[in-house]
């Protein structure tokens, strides 16, 4: 959802072999590249790196993603 989105602001150029790494450096001159970044990295450690969270985490890191997403639509 957020790479789509991204893209159709032309913030990224996305394709389907593309990484986070990729985004990201496309990203870094922009005013969302730290919070991608760190979206990112929460999203690979609890995903890849089978990390748990807690539910106050869990609602932290929603908050930041519904506020990225804001960010991006206006």
């Amino acid at each position: 959802k957020t790479l789509r989105l991204l893209d159709e602001k032309e913030l990224i150029r996305f394709h389907s072999q593309g990484t986070n790494h990729e985004y990201a450096l496309q990203l870094d001159s922009t005013k969302f590249g730290k919070d991608f970044q760190y979206l990112t990295k929460v999203y690979e450690y609890v995903w890849y790196g089978e990390f748990l969270i807690t539910d106050q985490q869990g609602e932290m890191v929603q908050q930041n993603f519904n506020q990225f997403y804001t960010a991006i639509e206006s």
